[in-house]
């Protein structure tokens, strides 16, 4: 039997990185997790490192160059709430540096395991808040809207290497990132979606594996949205 490619998931130690992760696993795919600090489930392969820090996702892609990669997936991120015009530069730069440079780097390093193993999938994590404008989300939404805009092009670049290029755009989910939003902000914001119940990091997990199955081969472009709008 043909060995299954492996998986190297971003912000793997926890929120939706760890329900991406749970869900590479029991299919039976072997997860490489890239994060500051080790995931709690010991099913996943931790690999520390920083994704703003280029040189330490090279270092890493470096451990990983003898594995048959598949997959990345890119879901370390960061929130910050509030008026633009209030946010301090370090705030901007952290949410940017997270959320964008992240996503880049990580794709500019790992993407080349892909390419080399013949091919998969890689999917970026967004955020329905970029389709909504939300108010007070103005810094979160440009990092966010810039990993859409890169998902786009990349995925043209990608296209004839035999790698599939998306991204998922979950509404709220009751992770540690939107914990310090309170309960009426989150159900405005799920009120605006067509589905007028929250989705769970399961029901995240379940749309990032469907755009890496063997039915999704020709799915590359694409903004999906958990929630829908």
């Amino acid at each position: 039997m043909k060995e299954k490619k492996a998986a190297i998931i971003t912000g793997a130690s926890h929120g939706l990185g760890a329900a991406i992760s749970a869900k590479f696993i029991s299919q039976g795919i072997r997860v490489f997790g890239i994060s500051r600090t080790p995931p709690e489930n010991p099913a996943v392969e931790h690999i520390q490192a920083d994704v703003t820090i280029f040189s330490q996702l090279d270092e890493a892609a470096a451990r990983l160059k003898k594995e048959s990669i598949g997959y990345l997936v890119n879901s370390a991120g960061v929130l910050a709430s509030g008026l633009a015009m209030m946010a301090s530069p370090d705030v901007t730069q952290k949410v940017i540096q997270v959320n964008l440079l992240g996503t880049i780097f990580s794709c500019q390093v790992f993407s080349r395991l892909l390419v080399r193993s013949g091919g998969g999938a890689i999917v970026n994590l967004s955020s329905i808040a970029t389709q909504l404008g939300l108010r007070g989300e103005s810094i979160y939404i440009a990092s966010k809207a810039g990993v859409e805009g890169f998902t786009y092009a990349f995925a043209r670049e990608m296209a004839d290497f035999n790698v599939t290029v998306n991204s998922v755009s979950p509404g709220p989910v009751a992770t540690g990132l939107i914990g310090a939003l309170s309960a009426d902000a989150v159900q405005k914001v799920v009120e605006q979606q067509i589905f007028s119940k929250g989705s769970s990091s399961e029901d995240v997990a379940e749309t990032v594996w469907l755009l890496c199955s063997p039915g999704a081969r020709k799915i590359s472009g694409e903004v999906i949205a958990v929630g829908g709008v």
